[in-house]
């Protein structure tokens, strides 16, 4: 029984029984008889209807001296060839008038290709020839091993020759036959080419496929239930001739598609294609048949009535000529139809593939699964009625399963496009989605829900709350936004349970714009557990810049705003405050001043409570506690005053206490550049002369405003000297000294050596000049005799420097002096026989230039002043030698 119907078949000529062989072309049929007679008909009519009307229009008896036993019309240059006995002759197609004999005897067949090249078969050899300048001209002659029984073209230049025991292949450039395989044991070959690069040979009962390199372009071959006499391509279709029928395979599944019932088909065959309608012509012993193509189109529709819906998919990729968009269309429809035929064959997963092929409207899918799909968006979406399949528990699992796969690949796609109905369908998908994934895998529901969704988010609620998913109901929440609900649910489980982890992690992924929600919750963090209530108020960029992170899913770096942060801190968790600050300043390295001045003033505070507490507290344990906390605050205070620049100095000192923290007063008088009063600081009230001179040499610029710091340092340090001494500073040096006279003790003697030492050690960066007139006139003149040595060694070596370099000035101007005598010493002579060096002409009066190597040229013929324009040579790196 056929699968279905690709061809109609008609006798058009009945009683025509003695046909030797016949060409077609357009609406003609030529046919030769074995008796030599040769009749044209005139052919027309409806293929559709399979009514055509057959008119005989000339008749030529006795035509040739032997029957025709092949012809072959060739349309480019309105040719007939025929080939009667051995000859082959070529006739005018319109007049049927002889016009040459190209080959007179020997030749067995022919064939023609569309490159205007003709080959013929004789007993022992090929013969090409080629259409130039009207005519038929030989080019090649090559040589057979048999007789040639059949002849086919490969492209322009190969050509594959069925002999009684193998086919080969030559290439008419080398002519050299290459071997393919042998006929088989029957010793017939038999052909039909597929197209230029592509042939079906047989061997027995199987027809093989070629390239034109030799190999096989398929995996497979045609199997036939015998040998077949013959085969011919229709496309899209193969052709097999038996006794008895015509049998008719696909070329691309080798499935059997139909048998055309025709007794002993004779083997004359020929094909036409007009209007795009294909159509062909065979003989028996009745007469003349006609074989029409069935539209693909409709075989395609009755292939899918049928529900061979994969052969309708493979016709539909076959057909010619036709729109793309049809095409589409077409095979999207029979998909589509093919995955709910799979569906009812509980073939869920195909079905879903075929589905996603067709890219159907999703509603289409969801309709088989009403199950599954809520009543209000049935209704609302207008999801189309497919007759249900009645499945059981365990089709319904392998069934759902199928659908999350397609569900999820659909959702992905919609999502990248844009249209009316894309909201609503999401929902549908979604809310699907997570049915789907309670009734099979509940686990995945949280997981889905905490990407972005779509899903309603009553419908979902309502769903997860009656399925008692209620951590599930927090993520639904969160990814739609509704953080509040979220909140009050976290919040609520975490009073009754104590266990306040989730409302941690809940509030660490919210950001500015939930800021709100953050301090209202912030109090039942802290309740339990201060550090973790700390963390929320973090920001992520610091916690990140060491992680590694995917450049395509780049997660948004959370960033609270520092000054609210701080502001609630302040007013609602002051304990958390100063941690907060440091964390921004040290870590994030925040450098708003407003932040630093903030900590300092909170350290400054933390550090009165406890003086304060300090002096009244009685209890040994309790004062050593509040005294090692105090140091601790003092500690980092100094530090951070240290190592900081961001906090506003002048605004601390308003601040900061004047008979206290002496050393924090003495930084920030540092930052204002009261380096007077800083260094009066250090020595006056801390009594340490080591950080006074640490604080000059950090302090200390040649050409600054600190060139005189050590004068100051040394002045503050005479002061001091002065005031134990009851005597006030005068200017000057006793030369005439009484050591009696002078009051010392061993602390003044340190003293003024140090004074001295210092003095010494910085000779350098001091003006002698700016300090002895404030050295006391009770210093004695001998304790200064190094001092001053160092002092007048210096002057000197400077002086010694300052005549070395004028000296080298001086030299220097002589040479180049000598040099400038030298080059103007040399002279050149110019008269009116002077020639240009590079133009030849005289010099006369004109701006001349002259290379050191003698040659002079007119300025205006002179392209580089570097190079000699005629000797190429250059001057640019080494002029002196020239000189």
């Amino acid at each position: 029984m056929d699968h279905h119907r690709a061809y109609d078949t008609t006798l058009l000529i009945p009683g025509l029984d003695k046909v030797e062989s016949f060409v077609a072309w357009e609406d003609f049929l030529l046919v030769s008889l074995t008796n030599r007679d040769l009749i044209k008909f005139q052919i027309t009519g409806n293929h559709q209807k399979s009514k055509f009307q057959v008119k005989q229009i000339e008749l030529k008896t006795k035509f040739t001296k032997k029957p025709i036993t092949q012809m072959e019309v060739i349309k480019p240059i309105k040719k007939l060839l025929v080939r009667q006995g051995t000859a082959v002759e070529i006739y005018d197609l319109k007049t049927i008038q002889l016009e040459k004999a190209l080959c007179s005897k020997k030749a067995v067949l022919f064939t023609y290709n569309k490159k205007k090249s003709l080959c013929i078969g004789t007993k022992s050899e090929l013969w090409i020839f080629k259409w130039e300048n009207g005519s038929f001209n030989k080019k090649h002659e090559i040589g057979l091993p048999d007789i040639p029984k059949t002849i086919d073209w490969f492209k322009a230049n190969k050509i594959v020759i069925g002999l009684k025991k193998q086919y080969l292949l030559i290439s008419l450039p080398n002519k050299t036959p290459v071997r393919l395989f042998s006929t088989g044991k029957n010793g017939i070959p038999i052909s039909a080419k597929i197209s230029n690069d592509e042939i079906l040979l047989g061997k027995d009962k199987i027809s093989i496929f070629k390239d034109s390199n030799g190999k096989a372009p398929r995996a497979y071959g045609i199997n036939w239930e015998e040998p077949p006499l013959k085969i011919r391509y229709f496309p899209p279709y193969v052709i097999g001739f038996f006794l008895n029928k015509l049998r008719v395979r696909t070329l691309y599944s080798q499935n059997f598609v139909q048998d055309i019932k025709i007794k002993n088909p004779k083997l004359c065959f020929t094909l036409v294609n007009a209007d795009n309608h294909n159509f062909g012509y065979v003989s028996n012993k009745k007469g003349v048949w006609r074989i029409d193509e069935i539209p693909l189109l409709f075989q395609i529709d009755m292939l899918s009535f049928e529900k061979n819906f994969e052969e309708a998919l493979r016709l539909c990729e076959l057909i010619p000529n036709l729109d793309q968009t049809k095409k589409n269309s077409k095979s999207k429809d029979i998909k589509q139809h093919y995955a709910i035929y799979l569906f009812s064959k509980r073939n869920f997963g195909r079905a879903m593939d075929f589905f996603q092929q067709s890219n159907c409207d999703p509603r289409v899918v969801l309709s088989l699964y009403p199950f599954l799909v809520s009543d209000k968006f049935d209704t609302q979406l207008k999801i189309p009625y497919f007759e249900q399949t009645e499945l059981n528990n365990d089709e319904k699992q392998e069934a759902i399963f199928s659908l999350i796969e397609y569900l999820t690949q659909q959702r992905s796609i919609i999502q990248n496009r844009t249209f009316e109905d894309q909201e609503n369908l999401l929902k549908v998908i979604d809310n699907t989605i997570v049915k789907a994934y309670i009734q099979t895998n509940y686990q995945l529901v949280k997981h889905f829900l905490k990407l972005p969704n779509s899903c309603d988010l009553e419908e979902c609620e309502k769903l997860l709350q009656e399925n008692g998913f209620d951590d599930e109901v927090i993520f639904l929440y969160q990814s739609k936004g509704k953080h509040a609900k979220a909140l009050k649910t976290i919040s609520k489980k975490a009073n009754e349970t104590s266990n306040i982890d989730e409302l941690f992690e809940y509030l660490k992924i919210l950001d500015e714009n939930d800021l709100d929600l953050i301090f209202k919750y912030a109090h039942d963090i802290y309740k339990y557990d201060s550090l973790k209530c700390f963390n929320i108020f973090l920001n992520d960029n610091e916690l990140q810049k060491n992680v590694k992170v995917n450049k395509k899913k780049k997660k948004k770096i959370r960033n609270l705003p520092r000054d609210k942060v701080k502001n609630f801190l302040e007013k609602n968790i002051p304990d958390l405050l100063i941690p907060y600050l440091e964390y921004i300043i040290y870590e994030y390295k925040d450098n708003t001043p407003d932040f630093n001045n903030h900590l300092l003033m909170l350290y400054f505070q933390q550090y009165g409570k406890l003086k304060t507490q300090i002096q009244n507290e009685t209890d040994k344990g309790n004062l050593k506690r509040f005294v090692e906390t105090q140091n601790e605050i003092k500690m980092k205070m100094n530090q951070f005053i240290k190592l900081t620049n961001d906090y506003q100095a002048e605004k601390m000192l308003s601040i900061f206490p004047e008979d206290d923290l002496f050393e924090e007063r003495a930084i920030f008088l540092n930052r204002v550049k009261q380096h007077e009063l800083a260094l009066d600081i250090y020595i006056n009230k801390l009594n340490n002369i080591e950080s006074a001179e640490k604080y000059c040499t950090e302090n200390y610029q040649s050409d600054g405003d600190t060139k005189d710091i050590y004068i100051i340092f040394l002045h503050q340090l005479i002061l001091q000297l002065n005031k134990k001494n009851n005597s006030s500073s005068s200017s000057g040096i006793i030369i005439n000294k009484d050591e009696n006279n002078f009051n010392e003790n061993e602390d003044q003697l340190l003293k003024m050596q140090l004074i001295i030492n210092l003095m010494k050690k910085y000779y350098l960066k001091i003006d002698p000049l700016k300090i002895i007139p404030i050295i006391p006139k009770e210093f004695p003149i001998s304790n200064l005799f190094d001092y001053f040595n160092l002092i007048i060694k210096n002057i000197l070596k400077i002086k010694r420097r300052t005549v070395i370099q004028k000296n080298l000035h001086k030299s220097d101007f002589l040479n180049l002096s000598f040099k400038n005598s030298k080059k103007g010493s040399k002279s050149l002579m110019i008269d009116e026989n002077t020639l240009c060096q590079v133009c030849g002409k005289r010099i006369g009066n004109s701006i001349i230039g002259k290379y050191p190597n003698g040659v002079v040229a007119h300025l205006s013929c002179i392209e580089n002043k570097n190079i000699c324009p005629k000797t190429k040579m250059d001057f640019s790196k080494n002029l002196n030698k020239y000189y």
